[in-house]
């Protein structure tokens, strides 16, 4: 990922944490308008399910949302720049995919633990799908079989909606390859 919005990325999460911490409705706003200003545009659905697009006074409730959406939005570009890499030559393929098939697992497992958006049966329920695909990418599995086995975890993923989907949509296509 490129270095300068990584560090841009973790300096907002810092931001947020900070707002949480000293549980000040006029901060949380101000950290509000700031990082929605630059990610608002940049990451997909970032206003869905934040209530302080309608209700400022209840920024503060936002905050823990929009770390959440930095995380994912951080692991979605690491995602990313794992794929450009992997388009080296054919001699080196197949040692680079299981690196950055582990790669990529351990930072969505990462990411969720590392989540405040999830209470602890949420937690363990999504480190298992994670587990199951990983599972599932790592076997010798035919495509159309291991597509059969990814279904039911789209489908599990769509209902969950947008907490879990930018994890889960780069895994169920590595798991499929």
């Amino acid at each position: 990922m490129n270095e300068s919005i990584h560090n841009l990325v973790e300096e907002y999460i810092q931001k947020c944490n900070a707002a949480i911490e000293i549980d000040n409705n006029k901060r949380a706003k101000e950290v509000w308008y700031e990082v929605s200003g630059i990610f608002g545009a940049l990451i997909p659905g970032y206003f869905d399910f934040l209530s302080g697009r309608v209700c400022e006074e209840r920024c503060q409730e936002d905050i823990p949302r929009i770390v959440g959406k930095l995380r994912a939005y951080s692991a979605k570009l690491n995602h990313d720049t794992e794929i450009a890499r992997c388009s080296q030559p054919v001699t080196t393929m197949t040692q680079s995919t299981s690196i950055d098939i582990n790669a990529t697992f351990s930072q969505a497992t990462n990411f969720v633990m590392d989540s405040e958006s999830f209470s602890p049966q949420e937690t363990s329920e999504i480190l298992a799908k994670i587990k199951e695909l990983k599972n599932l990418a790592n076997s010798r599995e035919e495509t159309l079989s291991k597509w059969d086995k990814v279904k039911p975890i789209l489908e599990w993923t769509i209902a969950r909606g947008i907490e879990v989907a930018p994890v889960f949509i780069p895994l169920i296509a590595t798991a499929i390859k």
